[in-house]
């Protein structure tokens, strides 16, 4: 599985599937992650404290309460016709971890 940054969509390769046909065709489901801004400002700030390396990652972005919020509600995540869950991370995952992975297993 892929990982993920809260607030943004991450895609999720399942396991090799049978088309119509009988041959093996490749399936993607897509997680669409979501968290609360301030948890995701929260998480920011920590990550970045426990380990300074990660700044030759970070996107800029607000470090403000209010201008995150404003900057994170603003996210557009991507439409796209394919088998696709909402994962909310703010407290654990919603829904639980085992039903994301029996989504992601074509299950």
């Amino acid at each position: 599985m892929a990982a993920t940054t809260p607030g943004h969509s991450a895609t999720v390769t399942a396991p090799v599937s049978q088309s119509a046909a009988g041959t093996a065709a490749p399936s993607q489901e897509f997680l669409h992650c979501t968290v609360a801004a301030e948890v995701a400002l929260e998480r920011r700030a920590r990550r970045l404290e426990e380990n300074p390396s990660r700044r030759a990652h970070e996107t800029s972005g607000p470090d403000d309460a209010v201008a995150h919020a404003s900057h994170h509600h603003g996210f557009e995540r991507v439409s796209i016709d394919a088998p696709w869950m909402e994962v909310d991370t703010t407290d654990g995952y919603d829904p639980r971890l085992e039903t994301v992975l029996g989504f992601a297993a074509g299950t």
